[in-house]
């Protein structure tokens, strides 16, 4: 008859968790996982989802800014200039990014357009 032990008749959630030692050395290892992950972070750019409803803006942008082009990242990144973009109470600058050139596309550069009701932002897009 094969000697059976209480650990194995115990269930898994009543049994006794490992080593504390163990958890101490994930935790002191886990503020360099983080530094790690931080520092080898690429610079991301968010697009919001295209929108679907035309705002009407019955103030004019501002003149558009010179902006400083940074060193480019990469032999086939193109700049995608800056705009201004309404939050609902004014205008905020959003400043310019260099972006890798899709192959064969081109980069159609947003802008904002006088309508009867008001300016509206047509955004950039490749074509």
């Amino acid at each position: 008859m094969a000697a059976v032990t209480t650990e194995s008749r115990t269930p898994l959630w009543k049994r006794r968790t490992p080593h504390p030692s163990g958890r101490r050395k994930f935790l002191l290892a886990l503020p360099l996982l983080v530094l790690t992950a931080a520092c080898t972070h690429r610079h991301v750019v968010y697009a919001p989802p295209p929108e679907t409803k035309v705002v009407y803006v019955t103030k004019a942008p501002p003149p558009h800014k010179v902006e400083h082009r940074p060193r480019r990242p990469v032999p086939h990144a193109i700049w995608i200039g800056g705009h201004w973009r309404w939050t609902g109470v004014k205008y905020i600058w959003v400043g310019g990014y260099w972006e890798r050139k899709p192959r064969g596309a081109a980069w159609v550069p947003g802008h904002w357009t006088h309508k009867r009701r008001g300016w509206v932002w047509v955004p950039g897009h490749w074509r």
